[in-house]
């Protein structure tokens, strides 16, 4: 399999294969471990009918004369195209107008979302991928022979795939809610702020009260922005663990601050007064546009583990992933803010998880539709069941 390196005697014929192109198969290689957004190294582009293309980001003339022309292509074709979208949106210059992505395409049909390149391609095509370079380092110059037969396999598959899943999601029915995911996808690749912050840093207010969890998400908001301004990961600006003592701590100036013997010294004398400031920004708020939170082990959060079986048991019935029907976001949505109606609930859900997921979600909010646990009669585990 073989992959041509793109160079600037190149560039006629590149702008002349992606102008004839109706799509493209697009992935990337990037380090992602010491900066906010990943170092992008290599750029694989397989074009029906013209080959599989590798852009070098080094080889920086060449790269900032090929790149933009991607943007013209009317679809990208991606496997789990969120990293990849974020990191080329710059160098690009903007995203096309449709993504395809394989990932969210099969998690409308099997439910083991996230499913990795390589289990599909294995199970859907019969093709074993080698992925023995994973971890290469591909920053170094020159590439090893074996670096680019791995990155044009991540692309070259990408067609066939995408076909034998569209047909799949076209005898369901479902082939137009894959297009619309994916879409999601893009936009929650590119805006950060898609998701409110309450849920966008859910992970960090576990058992917080109100004015702690909003500290929290003003601290994490602060610590975005420095890691953006800076190109540093964010756990470098401060780690979560950290940030979580000082929201529940609300430290109202500096000696407060540096009063607990585990917070780091550097960010106590470098950062204090940013840390304080959004603390206040936090205490200056009013209880009611304080954010909704529950606390583990309460009855929201009972009702949130009650709300993710019944997807995990729809998503059974229809041969989907829980995960991708109703992201953990969704459902705290759900139990913070019960919807009063069926509308209310699609409204929430958005137009593709509502045509699969909503109608039978409704029913069990309203108690119409049980939820049954039951020993297994082959391996003793508790099965469960949704019924009428």
């Amino acid at each position: 399999m073989t992959a041509r390196i793109l160079t600037s005697d190149d560039l006629t014929e590149w702008r002349e294969a992606l102008s004839a192109a109706s799509y493209v198969a697009i992935d990337t290689e990037f380090h992602a471990e010491r900066a906010y957004l990943p170092r992008l190294y290599l750029v694989q582009v397989h074009i029906p009918g013209s080959g599989t293309w590798v852009l070098d980001p080094l080889q920086r003339k060449s790269f900032a004369e090929a790149a933009p022309a991607l943007k013209g292509v009317p679809v990208w074709l991606l496997h789990a195209g969120f990293q990849d979208l974020r990191i080329l949106q710059g160098p690009v210059g903007g995203l096309p107008e449709h993504i395809w992505d394989t990932q969210v395409a099969a998690g409308m049909l099997r439910p083991d979302y996230p499913a990795s390149l390589k289990t599909l391609v294995d199970d859907m095509l019969g093709i074993e991928l080698d992925k023995s370079n994973t971890l290469s380092d591909w920053s170094r110059r020159p590439l090893k022979p074996s670096q680019l037969t791995y990155a044009a396999e991540d692309v070259v598959h990408l067609p066939a795939l995408w076909n034998r899943l569209r047909e799949a999601l076209e005898r369901l029915g479902r082939y137009e809610q894959a297009l619309q995911a994916s879409a999601e996808l893009a936009r929650r690749a590119v805006d950060p702020d898609a998701l409110p912050p309450h849920l966008r840093y859910r992970h960090m207010l576990n058992r917080m009260t109100p004015v702690e969890a909003q500290a929290a998400i003003e601290l994490a908001t602060w610590r975005e922005s420095m890691a953006q301004e800076r190109n540093q990961p964010v756990r470098s600006i401060m780690g979560d663990a950290v940030l979580r003592q000082i929201a529940r701590l609300l430290p109202r100036d500096k000696a407060t601050l540096a009063s607990n013997r585990r917070m780091p010294k550097g960010l106590v004398n470098r950062h204090s007064d940013e840390v304080i400031a959004a603390v206040g920004r936090a205490l200056a708020l009013e209880e009611a546009d304080l954010p909704p939170v529950h606390q583990r082990g309460d009855t929201q959060d009972l009702a949130l583990a009650g709300l993710q079986l019944a997807a995990q048991l729809i998503g059974q019935q229809i041969g989907a992933s829980a995960r991708l029907l109703l992201p953990v976001e969704l459902a705290e949505e759900l139990v913070m803010s019960p919807p009063d109606s069926l509308q209310a609930l699609e409204q929430v859900l958005g137009p593709w998880r509502a045509s699969l997921l909503a109608a039978s979600l409704w029913e069990v909010l309203q108690g119409r539709r049980a939820m049954f646990l039951y020993p297994s009669v082959t391996d003793a585990t508790l099965a469960a069941d949704l019924r009428a």
